[in-house]
């Protein structure tokens, strides 16, 4: 279920819709980009997969694709490789924080939460009460260690359950007839 939250950025924009400079050209433009870059990389990936030499990954203990980078790239093929993966989870953090403390500021500023959340630094508009309460949620769920695994699998499977049913009545909504 884990693997789902890959797919799940695309549900935080509208989270940070308000901070965008020029939505209008801006979002369209960055969901372009964003969706091509990663289908290159998807089919160059493959490419590389289906075209490389073939690895026994079944012989070892080590991740396949670092496997097979060192053994396509040589010694730097693991450090690119890492590389790529600390890049891909920094930028997952990073949208997932940037996201969540805005949702958090915009809940309590409309009355949702408490107040306190949406208190800003002056200087630069950051929500950081948001940012200090994310930041306990997520210590809270590392030192839970395997018992959060089930909060967040729950988590996961309600927000797909929920994107269908939105799905499903967005879909119904624009066969039937406007009132």
């Amino acid at each position: 279920m884990l693997s789902t939250w890959a797919y799940g950025g695309w549900s935080f924009l509208s989270w940070v819709t308000e901070e965008i400079i020029n939505p209008d050209r801006n979002i369209p433009l960055s969901l372009f980009i964003g969706i091509s870059i990663v289908c290159v990389v998807y089919i160059l990936f493959n490419f590389a997969i289906f075209c490389g030499p073939f690895i026994p990954h079944q012989m070892s203990d080590s991740p396949f694709i670092l496997l097979y980078a060192k053994t396509a790239w040589g010694g730097w093929g693991w450090f690119f490789a890492t590389f790529c993966i600390l890049t891909a989870t920094y930028g997952a953090v990073s949208s997932n924080t940037i996201s969540t403390t805005r949702f958090y500021h915009a809940c309590a500023r409309d009355g949702h939460l408490p107040r306190a959340l949406s208190l800003c630094l002056p200087s630069r508009s950051t929500p950081i009460v948001a940012i200090i309460f994310n930041l306990i949620c997520t210590s809270i769920y590392i030192i839970a260690g395997k018992h959060a695994t089930v909060v967040v699998d729950t988590v996961m499977y309600a927000q797909w359950v929920f994107f269908v049913l939105v799905f499903v009545d967005c879909s119904s909504s624009a066969t039937s007839d406007p009132i």
